[in-house]
């Protein structure tokens, strides 16, 4: 089944490169949308970045466009791609360390009028804490396109504060949080600072979106294809937040 839905993922690509299993695997929170966003069905998903030039960055690129994504406003610049490295402990995931972007956590990727242009072809465009988008916000808002921003779990108040203005659909992961009257009342406080709906993800427990009026709960849904090396948050009914897509898109060794 598919949807009448644009959305453009703009920020970061990486690969997880884990270690105990010598693989790398394609991944980013604004990558990753896009690429989950095709697996719901949207009628158009693309994703706008900038990418290295080694064999991590290549990996990237190809996985994208197996997977549909649209990536004509794309730059490469010379250099390392955006890695980390991971292995797993328990079941779970365990970050090691990351090279903070490659190149793209040297270089802004600007919004001139062309890209201006190009992104108000889409429903939505969403972006991240690790995207280095920030300073783009207001001219998305000034543009007429809805954002989508997921929050990480290290995003301090006063940040929030500062991004959340120019937000319409905000994230943030309260997986480790049991409490949910806290859930509940932090969801109201992100809404207070201007976005329509604002989201908590809490892994197998689903997510909580609150739209100013209403809490409501979603059970947590899969993507075919996706298994178990995600981060833990997923497309909740359409609305997108963070995962990486390494079974379905491959690993490389």
């Amino acid at each position: 089944m598919g949807f009448d839905v644009s959305i453009v993922g703009f920020g970061d690509n990486v690969v997880d490169r884990y270690e105990h299993l010598g693989v790398m695997y394609p991944g980013g929170n604004a990558a990753n949308v896009a690429v989950y966003a095709r697996w719901l069905g949207a009628a158009r998903a693309a994703y706008m970045g900038i990418f290295g030039t080694d064999e991590a960055a290549e990996h990237v690129i190809e996985s994208l466009e197996d997977e549909g994504v649209e990536l004509v406003r794309c730059r490469q610049e010379i250099g390392e791609n955006g890695a980390s490295s991971v292995t797993v402990e328990a079941g779970e995931r365990v970050f090691l360390g990351s090279n903070q972007g490659g190149v793209r956590g040297r270089s802004r990727y600007v919004l001139d009028r062309f890209a201006l242009a190009y992104i108000r072809g889409f429903d939505v465009l969403h972006t991240g804490s690790y995207c280095f988008t920030e300073r783009e916000l207001p001219c998305v808002r000034a543009a007429g396109v809805p954002v989508s921003f997921d929050f990480s779990e290290d995003s301090v108040d006063s940040y929030v504060e500062e991004v959340a203005p120019f937000v319409d659909y905000a994230f943030y992961s309260a997986e480790d949080e049991a409490d949910d009257a806290k859930v509940a009342e932090r969801l109201r406080w992100l809404h207070g600072l201007g976005p329509a709906i604002a989201v908590a993800t809490r892994g197998r427990r689903g997510s909580v979106a609150f739209d100013g009026a209403l809490l409501r709960a979603a059970h947590q849904t899969r993507p075919r294809g996706a298994r178990h090396h995600g981060g833990g948050r997923l497309v909740h009914r359409g609305v997108p937040s963070g995962l990486s897509f390494p079974d379905r898109c491959g690993g490389r060794a």
